[in-house]
């Protein structure tokens, strides 16, 4: 692998545990398209988890849009090749599938026993105080 597959590889980078709610710790997700992530343009930076955003640009894929996705400061980045018209029915897409993944979601979270939720360390988002 050399260093610009190193740069956009989508490896998991731990976040806080609701974030990682629907993914496996350490698990090797494909490497973003390199034409698409050198030359696409940015069409949203998802709110999902990583598996959630494959999942949401595996549809897009399947619709037939040039679309991928990498890590990049903590969050999912999501990229298109294409016209502006056409980014602009691309994110009207991924966002109308990212609200059907995050329904999905919030009805596993709301469906835990207070058990599960403490095995898989579901938590709330809590703000952390920043260091002085």
């Amino acid at each position: 692998m050399n260093d610009d597959e190193e740069d956009h590889k989508q490896t998991d980078q731990t976040g806080l545990p609701y974030q990682n709610f629907g993914t496996d710790i350490g698990e090797d997700l494909p490497n973003c398209d390199h034409e698409i992530f050198e030359s696409g343009e940015i069409v949203r930076v998802s709110p999902l988890p990583k598996a959630s955003t494959e999942r949401v640009v595996t549809a897009l894929r399947q619709e037939g849009w040039r679309v991928d996705w990498h890590w990049e400061s903590s969050r999912p980045v999501v990229k298109a090749i294409a016209g502006l018209e056409d980014i602009l029915t691309i994110r009207r897409r991924f966002d109308a599938l990212a609200i059907a993944e995050k329904t999905d979601i919030e009805a596993k979270i709301h469906s835990m026993t207070k058990r599960d939720a403490r095995e898989r360390r579901v938590i709330a988002p809590v703000p952390v105080p920043l260091p002085d």
